[in-house]
């Protein structure tokens, strides 16, 4: 039988040339003849690899600017970020000289990129994070005197320091003072103030000129006779208030150009403060207690000290009494560089008011004999009213004890003594009412006392007093 045939016989059963008997678990044959390839299955081309620097984000990168990449740019020669956030890997330094912060940023053909981006210098007064602001360049807490206003701590204003009379106090409170722009001497007593010695002696034909002459010193600011509310709970001067009142004297500042003093309407006007009422720390001398109720001020009893011209002469007062009606209150005037108002360095709180006035004011007070006899007569009274011939030697003491006439008959002021004791000095001999008398000159050079006793003429001028009445009215200043 031939081979192909006989294949064909027994190919059910043992198979034939390359045919292979193949047993269930046996593993698959090595069907490769010596000589001949071994077929490779086709698995599809495999993936470039990445190459960062191509300009296209491959996975792996954050970023992939192409030529762009650089250091510091935004996208590194490794295809990373800059910098990284959550924490900021940027330098921080201090916020408020320009803190480094990582910041998106975009590269060329939009690609996204994150690199270290300087804020610059925040401003003055700025928050800096933690309650903090930027004083001086530097994050620090907020302070009164700090030049930042922090109406959160309850300031009010902030100048940038702590000293008293420049408009903004040592506690960063508005500082509020009222000057009398009307002062009206009284000739009688009502119930408030009961004594009034001198205006009693000033005879009609003279009342108009004392009334001319102050109203005169008052307008062109000879005279300042201002206080300071100090303690003052609400600046609008509302509700009830327990404070205390400090007087003051001064000069007004030079009106700036397209301006004129008016000392009878000076809201807000700059003052020179006299030195001689306020002691180191700037605060006033002389202080009242006062209340505030419904509107109404009361001060005292205290002291007073009026001066003419910064202190040329001056009248001291015992047991004064001060009552007033507040008026309106307004947003305190903002300066533009020069009197009057507050300036911006004050850094006003913008929604503050303050008293801007106040009206149907009472001054009780007793001057004592020691400063009139410190303050020499004008030649306007003593040469045009009195026939008794004053000289430039007498006082102010001598006219109101000797009296003035005309003609020697008419009586112009009339003789008076002292009917106050001042309180604050010890009393001379067996005390007052005193009884002053002079020489042949007019020059009051004696002194009695309740007894009639002779007494160290001195100690009585210290210790006697007469007593005074005026009705004023006041505008809110600005003391310096």
């Amino acid at each position: 039988m031939t081979r192909p045939l006989f294949c064909l016989a027994l190919v059910a059963l043992l198979g034939c040339g390359r045919t292979t008997l193949v047993t269930v678990g046996d593993p698959p044959p090595d069907t490769a003849d010596a000589g001949e390839p071994t077929p490779v299955r086709d698995a599809g081309t495999p993936p470039a690899p990445a190459t960062c620097g191509d300009g296209k984000l491959d996975p792996g990168e954050e970023c992939d600017w192409g030529g762009g990449n650089a250091p510091g740019a935004g996208c590194e020669l490794d295809c990373k970020f800059s910098c990284s956030k959550n924490p900021d890997s940027c330098a921080q330094g201090d916020v408020c000289q320009g803190t480094s912060v990582c910041t998106p940023v975009d590269g060329p053909g939009g690609g996204a990129g994150q690199k270290c981006v300087s804020g610059g210098p925040l401003a003055a007064c700025s928050a800096c994070g933690q309650g903090r602001i930027c004083v001086a360049g530097a994050c620090a807490a907020s302070v009164c005197g700090d030049g930042c206003l922090d109406v959160a701590r309850g300031e009010q204003c902030d100048d940038g320091n702590t000293t008293n009379l420049d408009g903004c106090d040592s506690t960063c409170h508005l500082e509020q003072e009222q000057r009398a722009i009307s002062l009206q001497i009284q000739y009688g007593t009502d119930g408030v103030c009961t004594a009034n010695v001198i205006g009693a002696s000033i005879g009609t034909g003279l009342q108009a000129a004392v009334q001319a002459g102050i109203d005169g010193m008052v307008n062109d600011g000879t005279v300042t006779l201002a206080y300071e509310f100090l303690g003052l709970a609400d600046p609008t001067g509302a509700g009830t208030q327990s404070l205390q009142i400090g007087w003051l004297g001064g000069t007004p500042y030079a009106a700036p150009s397209g301006l004129q003093y008016q000392g009878n309407s000076d809201l807000d006007w700059w003052y020179t403060t006299d030195p001689a009422d306020i002691d180191g720390q700037r605060d006033p001398l002389a202080i009242l207690a006062a209340t505030l109720d419904s509107g109404q001020l009361r001060a005292g009893p205290g002291t007073l000290r009026v001066a003419l011209a910064a202190s040329v002469a001056e009248i001291d007062f015992s047991s004064v009494r001060l009552s007033a009606h507040l008026g309106g209150a307004t947003a305190p005037t903002a300066s533009q560089g020069d009197t009057p108002g507050h300036l911006p360095s004050e850094h006003v709180d913008p929604a503050l008011l303050a008293i801007a006035s106040t009206s149907e004011g009472e001054l009780c007070g007793d001057a004592i004999a020691r400063s009139m006899s410190r303050l020499l007569l004008p030649p306007s009274i003593s040469q045009a009213y009195c026939a008794e011939k004053y000289t430039e030697a007498n006082s102010v003491l001598d006219l109101f004890v000797r009296g003035c006439t005309q003609y020697g008959v008419i009586p112009v002021l009339k003789a008076t003594q002292p009917d106050r004791e001042n309180p604050n000095k010890p009393p001379a001999g067996a005390g007052g009412p005193y009884r002053l008398s002079w020489t042949s000159n007019g020059i009051v050079d004696q002194c009695a006392d309740k007894t009639g006793a002779g007494v160290d003429l001195y100690q009585c001028l210290d210790a006697a007093a007469f007593s005074t009445f005026f009705k004023l009215a006041t505008d809110r200043v600005i003391m310096k």
